[in-house]
């Protein structure tokens, strides 16, 4: 190891990357510069931990895998080792298992300079607690991470800048032409800090560790490509692999590139990487790369959407981003290379990162500043194969018998299989051989007409699975979608008609007949006097769609009494003045049993009656 320089303590500074699925795993990883030990993570789900990872490698550089997470969980853990090391309770959240909408964050060029760089490391520190606060899912740093790679109190100034949210972020490096070596020495002087296999993914170029790699997080692909001690031949070779197999996977919508030089930038000449451009743009286009980022120049760019070097549509070119304001010094001069006319916002004001809004098929950019202002925002939206837009809208509940079912086609549909019925997981399941019913039909329209099929008072579900018959992947299943004819009077009462309560108090619920603009309520625990509004049954006309009993200040203030079955109905009132009238309802029953004598009903093999629990 290479001697300190003005180093003489260390607080270690936990830092997290990804080797293997996200979903279920994650990397912590600490330098320590002054001294060499094992290294362990006690980890859990609360501050007691309760689970332990261990590496008995002895090493200034601490890496230990926690694998086996579960989905869309925070855990809490802390780092330790025989050097002495005890690390503070931190966290980390482990994304769900296939995120479709997510949010994370990208910038680059963090390094100081040759002099007193306490300016730029105070704005790099800024803009990591800024990132900290908006909680991505994890961040790319796009090198120039500190001024020389083989200055070891770089490094430090480099981790204590990051510790707020490398410790419960992570972020995935890309190697700059300032973490380069003198001499060519590989990747960074102290390259296990982002060793492939340990710390990050061992999949990139044969025998070039970690300048190359990709990995997947949810419905994106992430490929990071080196601009530096690469043969770019060779890396295109493995860049053209990369992207054929994402591009084919059926889970990725969304495709990204990060390297350090920009192969399109409006920055000088310098700045552009030509070889780059050559050879690894016509893959980008090929492949369907969504945006390239870039950085080296330090600035903030976003160009129009590229082909063969031209502004064309949105969906046909690729995006090119430099994000290189992570706080080193700005390169403010005006634009003036050949490339000048092909970007449309430039920025070099303050410190800023761009961050990346996924919602499934639509992506939202913005660049963000250290002080929260938004300076740019852009917006990509998908080929989107599947049937959309449903009308009437899923979940409606006031829907006329005579409805026409229509939707937003599919990109590129031709045809349409139409599924129908009122048991949702039969629409579901059903396909082109069901003989139930269900499956109504191939048709050229994106309208289904319903006349003289509906009924009131009944819930149905539908499904539209989109086909184009020179689509080898086709047809594209479609969501489940609902509607709900109202009937003439009250219907879908909660608790459902004779259900069992454990409670000693109910909120009666019903969904209101068509047309309704009142409830006659009434409630008792004799069936012919509720069925005839007699025995002082009729309780209230009200406008409100609940009714509580068993409460103080309610119906039965002292509470319900177990062992007894009541009864209630609700009336219509449809119309008013003289024009009103009254729609008679259904009797509902409910049962209230204790506790103990609902499980002796078990034992004794109740059967007919539902048990419900009134959580209200």
């Amino acid at each position: 190891m290479l001697g300190l320089v003005g180093n003489t303590s260390a607080n270690p500074h936990p830092y997290l990357t990804w080797v293997n699925d996200p979903s279920v795993s994650i990397v912590v990883n600490w330098w320590n510069p002054i001294a060499t030990g094992d290294s362990t993570v006690e980890y859990g789900k609360t501050a007691s931990y309760g689970s332990t990872a261990y590496n008995p490698t002895i090493s200034n550089f601490h890496h230990v895998e926690l694998t086996g997470l579960t989905p869309g969980t925070t855990y809490h853990y802390r780092i330790s080792s025989s050097d002495g090391t005890v690390g503070s309770d931190e966290t980390f959240t482990v994304p769900v298992e296939y995120p479709t909408s997510f949010m994370f964050a990208v910038f680059g060029d963090s390094r100081g300079v040759s002099g007193d760089s306490t300016p730029y490391h105070n704005r790099h520190k800024a803009q990591c607690d800024h990132i900290a606060t908006k909680k991505p899912g994890f961040v790319l740093h796009l090198g120039d991470m500190v001024n020389e790679g083989s200055v070891e109190n770089d490094w430090v100034e480099f981790f204590n800048c990051e510790q707020n949210l490398s410790k419960s972020t992570v972020i995935m490096p890309v190697l700059g032409n300032h973490e380069v070596q003198p001499g060519g020495q590989p990747y960074y002087y102290y390259f296990d800090l982002y060793n492939e296999g340990t710390v990050v993914p061992n999949n990139g170029m044969a025998g070039k560790g970690p300048r190359t790699y990709s990995f997947d997080y949810g419905n994106t692909h992430h490929i990071i490509v080196s601009s530096y001690q690469v043969n770019k031949t060779d890396e295109r070779n493995w860049i053209e692999a990369d992207l054929a197999a994402a591009a084919t996977n059926p889970k990725i919508d969304w495709i990204f590139a990060y390297m350090h030089k920009a192969v399109y930038t409006s920055g000088p000449s310098s700045a552009v990487d030509t070889d780059g451009q050559k050879l690894w743009v016509p893959l980008f286009e090929q492949y369907g790369v969504d945006i390239v980022f870039g950085a080296h120049w330090h600035f903030y760019e976003r160009s129009y959407p590229l082909k063969e070097g031209l502004i064309v549509s949105p969906e046909e070119g690729v995006l090119y981003i430099t994000s290189a304001l992570a706080g080193g010094p700005f390169n403010c001069q005006e634009p003036g290379s050949s490339y000048k006319s092909l970007f449309e916002t430039y920025y070099c004001n303050k410190t800023a990162a761009v961050y990346i809004t996924i919602n499934k098929q639509t992506l939202t950019g913005q660049l963000v500043t250290v002080d929260d202002e938004v300076v740019d925002t852009f917006t990509i939206s998908k080929y989107e194969p599947r049937a959309s837009q449903p009308s009437p809208v899923d979940g409606a509940k006031d829907v006329a018998l005579d409805v026409v079912l229509s939707w937003s086609p599919g990109t590129n549909a031709d045809k349409h299989d139409v599924y129908f019925g009122t048991n949702p997981d039969d629409v579901n399941n059903a396909d082109v051989t069901d003989t139930t019913g269900v499956y109504r039909g191939r048709q050229d329209a994106n309208n289904y007409t319903l006349a003289g099929v509906l009924e009131r008072g009944v819930t149905y579900c539908w499904r539209v699975d989109e086909v184009n018959e020179l689509d080898p992947n086709s047809p594209y299943k479609g969501e489940v979608w609902s509607f709900t004819v109202p009937a003439e009077t009250d219907y879908n009462p909660d608790p459902p008609d004779g259900a069992l309560c454990e409670q000693t108090w109910v909120n009666l619920r019903w969904w209101p007949g068509k047309d309704a603009v009142s409830h006659n309520v009434y409630f008792g625990n004799n069936f012919d006097d509720v069925k005839n509004g007699t025995g002082g049954t009729y309780q209230v006309n009200q406008t409100e769609t609940v009714f509580t009993v068993g409460l103080p200040g309610f119906l039965y203030p002292d509470g319900l009494i177990p062992g007894t079955t009541y009864y209630w109905r609700i009336d219509e009132v449809v119309g008013t003045g003289r024009a009103a009238k009254t729609l008679k309802g259904n009797v509902w029953s409910f049962t209230l049993v204790p506790k103990t004598a609902y499980n002796l009903s078990l034992a004794d093999g109740l059967t007919g009656v539902k048990k419900t629990a009134i959580l209200k």
